[in-house]
């Protein structure tokens, strides 16, 4: 047992050569250390090989280590000033010591740390079990999410803000937590924080979908290795896109359906909502096609064709399991224009049924793309106009 707290970092930055020695004075270590173990005194050892990864400040004492992880000296962008954190949190998944902790300390900086994005990322850390060893003055608490409700409305209300920064979804199905992850760039930092949140936070199954993008299908290893650790989380791939190579190489009875699905209508509907009755409970909330499946696959396409037509966001709609089943059955049918219609040999009963869980009686037509008018016209080639009538006579 040591009699004082051994105090170790890196003095190199990725792009910038002796930074930490610079900011990393006597004074703030002392203080990461007291407010770490409750020592002042302290030993130091630096490194200076390669680079400091996680912006990491390790502490052992009593035979705890402790992982503190810096912010930036500067916040710059949504995700740049948080980005180093998911690095640290997989460098303390893979020590397979037990005796650990897991804390973020704030440097001095420039700009503004408590956007609504960045408090929404000190949520989801707070969450995942991390200690906050100070906070600025313009900040009194940070509060773990108690539910995976409360981190999607989060979410929901941080993509409003931006709406060029869609990248991850969280949403449910079922019994089981969905979250579609982007793999590239900056966004892959947040896609692993939200899946290691969730985790934490249910009791029941996550799945989390490598979105790929940009010739990159799936997170870093090291990320991967640390959702590995979770029990409850099982890894999907969700590829938007075939190359030859791949399409080649699948057999003829490989699937057509794709988490990537899913994702691309998130990406051009927004959250689970049905569209012919606004209901928006996301665990009954599915995605159907308007060209469907079976269609697509009896078609003389090569596999690669028909892959992109099952899963292109233009040929799908969100509708609730009561809607899905009446427009799988053609019980409804859906016109180009957006007009809802239904089948003249439904009894007066069953008609009225669906007329009052059916509030939209003509869908937005903001979403009729041209591409998804095609397919309207491709799902209604098998199907009778004048055996219909519209929803609304």
């Amino acid at each position: 047992m040591k009699t004082k707290p051994l105090v170790r970092y890196n003095i190199n930055a990725q792009k910038r050569s002796g930074y930490f020695a610079q900011i990393l004075t006597s004074d703030v270590l002392e203080d990461i250390c007291f407010k770490a173990t409750g020592c002042r005194e302290f030993e130091v050892v630096t490194e200076s090989e390669s680079y400091n990864k996680g912006r990491l400040v390790t502490i052992e004492y009593n035979n705890v280590l402790y992982y503190v992880t810096l912010s930036e000296d500067k916040v710059d962008g949504r995700n740049s000033s948080v980005q180093s954190v998911p690095s640290a949190l997989n460098l303390f998944y893979a020590d397979d010591r037990t005796k650990k902790k897991l804390c973020y300390y704030f440097i001095q900086y420039t700009g503004n740390y408590f956007t609504e994005y960045h408090k929404f990322i000190f949520r989801l850390l707070k969450t995942v079990g991390v200690q906050f060893l100070n906070l600025p003055s313009n900040c009194s608490a940070i509060y773990p999410y108690s539910n995976i409700n409360e981190i999607m409305s989060a979410r929901r209300e941080t993509q409003g803000q931006n709406k060029s920064n869609n990248s991850s979804y969280i949403t449910k199905f079922n019994n089981r937590i969905q979250i579609f992850g982007k793999t590239f760039g900056a966004s892959k930092y947040e896609s692993t924080l939200m899946a290691l949140a969730a985790a934490k936070i249910t009791k029941g199954k996550v799945d989390f979908f490598n979105v790929a993008e940009n010739g990159l299908v799936e997170l870093p290893k090291s990320s991967q290795i640390t959702l590995s650790k979770f029990a409850n989380i099982e890894q999907h791939s969700a590829t938007q896109t075939l190359d030859k190579k791949i399409s080649e190489s699948l057999p003829e009875t490989a699937s057509l359906r794709n988490g990537s699905y899913l994702y691309n209508l998130l990406s051009k509907l927004g959250e689970k909502k049905c569209c012919m009755c606004q209901c928006g409970i996301p665990e009954i909330i599915q995605g159907a096609h308007i060209w469907e499946v079976s269609a697509i696959s009896k078609t003389s396409m090569d596999f690669k064709e028909k892959f992109q037509h099952v899963n292109n966001s233009d040929n799908g709609l969100w509708l609730c399991q009561n809607h899905h089943k009446l427009f799988d059955s053609n019980i409804i049918m859906l016109l180009k224009n957006g007009q809802l219609c239904v089948r003249l040999d439904v009894n007066h009963y069953d008609e009225e049924y669906i007329k009052s869980i059916t509030s939209c009686k003509r869908l937005d037509v903001s979403f009729l793309t041209e591409r998804t008018k095609d397919y309207i016209s491709k799902r209604n080639s098998s199907l009778c106009k004048e055996d219909y009538h519209r929803i609304d006579d």
